[in-house]
């Protein structure tokens, strides 16, 4: 594509392309010209802006200093910093805590060695002129080097252009960007890792339905107390006994209302025989009307028999319907209905409505059932905890 021997061209790759400061992500950056090279970034604490200026720096070198030569770039802000570096004015305090900045201090560096003058060109043009055509091709083999991402060699790092005191990561290598804003997200990433893998895996979303919880029981409804059942369940606040000694503020975590069991907030609301009767009723009055609907929108065959098998599970452990093995029904999770519903095409509609209407139901049926459980606990804890244990006795809801 070079036509005059002397116009050389860069530019970078990011796959995925929206990957966040955190995220696994592949960065290429390549220039071409009389030669073509391709390189990739190791570490993780890289973005497209590294892949711009390592082809910067791959274009210079190649083009071996030689005089009258072009280096083009749709990276408008790398040509600016390299116009302004060659007015005098020194450019180092501006660069300072700049993103990448060693790799600017290195594509600097190797300017001032040079006489090839490096010139902004719009990227993704369809325009006829060589620069255009030279910028696709760079583009071009960025891009489609991802594809070749392990038999790419590794671009080097400069270490060499990096301020006295450098953070660095074994995962994310060497950290230049806004240290303030990646501890940030080091530690939201290190408490939403934790808060999956512990906390009876209340806060693993990913496994359950993802529609938004429906507007009434929390924008209109009179009584707030589901509400808040929901905000401390959520957040593990719900004062059971198991949490109870944890905090030392009880010695024996065992449940007061049947056999013994530790009490939990798994066991109060899925394993406690005390409120097993309103776990029976609150499926049945749930499975029938599921069986109601379902007949108005004339839902039948393999979808209406997966719901109803789904419905019967909702309140208790089932691992045909629950991903993780456990219902989460207290902290208004409900199953997957993407896998629960089979769409086609001719009924589409159909079935969207009725993932709506399933999504409602069941997670208003959940959050009820949760409060009537732990309100009536509530109760009967404050009365437990000032009269001794063997003069109460309490009859159980029919």
């Amino acid at each position: 594509m070079d036509q005059d021997g002397r116009t050389w061209a860069s530019d970078g790759s990011m796959l995925p392309a929206t990957a966040n400061l955190l995220d696994e992500k592949s960065v290429v950056g390549a220039a071409t010209g009389l030669k073509t090279l391709a390189l990739k970034l190791p570490g993780r604490n890289i973005s497209i802006l590294h892949g711009e200026l390592v082809g910067l720096i791959i274009g210079l070198i190649l083009s071996g200093h030689k005089s009258s030569q072009y280096l083009l770039s749709d990276h408008l802000n790398s040509v600016r910093l390299i116009d302004d570096s060659q007015t005098g004015v020194s450019q180092i305090a501006h660069m300072c805590y700049m993103n990448g900045r060693s790799y600017y201090h290195w594509i600097l560096d190797l300017i001032s060695r040079s006489d090839i003058l490096v010139r902004y060109t719009p990227g993704h043009s369809n325009d006829e002129s060589l620069d255009s055509k030279m910028n696709n091709e760079a583009d071009l083999h960025a891009s489609s080097s991802q594809k070749h991402l392990k038999s790419l060699p590794i671009a080097p790092v400069p270490t060499f252009a990096m301020n006295e005191f450098t953070f660095h990561s074994e995962i994310d290598g060497w950290i230049e960007c806004n240290v303030p804003r990646y501890i940030d997200a080091r530690l939201s990433a290190a408490s939403v890792g934790t808060l999956r893998i512990s906390h009876g895996t209340r806060m693993s979303t990913w496994a359950h339905d993802q529609s938004s919880p429906p507007d009434y029981p929390y924008l209109r409804a009179t009584s707030a107390y589901s509400i808040a059942i929901q905000l401390y369940a959520r957040s593990g606040q719900l004062l059971t006994a198991d949490l109870l000694k944890t905090r030392k503020q009880l010695v024996d975590d065992t449940c007061r209302l049947c056999c013994g069991s530790r009490k939990s907030v798994h066991h109060l609301f899925i394993y406690c025989p005390f409120y097993g009767l309103w776990r029976d009723e609150a499926a049945a009055a749930v499975l029938k009307g599921m069986i109601l609907k379902l007949d108005i929108m004339e839902v039948d065959g393999p979808v209406q028999d997966n719901i109803l098998l789904k419905a019967k599970s909702l309140f208790i452990d089932d691992a045909q319907c629950w991903p993780l093995l456990q219902t989460l029904f207290y902290v208004g999770q409900i199953p997957d209905l993407e896998n629960l519903l089979q769409y086609q095409q001719k009924n589409y509609p159909t079935l969207r409505r009725l993932r709506a209407l399933l999504s409602s139901d069941w997670h208003i049926a959940s959050i009820r059932l949760a409060g009537q459980i732990f309100g009536d606990f509530q109760r009967r804890m404050a009365v437990l905890n000032n009269a001794p244990r063997s003069s109460l006795s309490f009859n159980r809801r029919r």
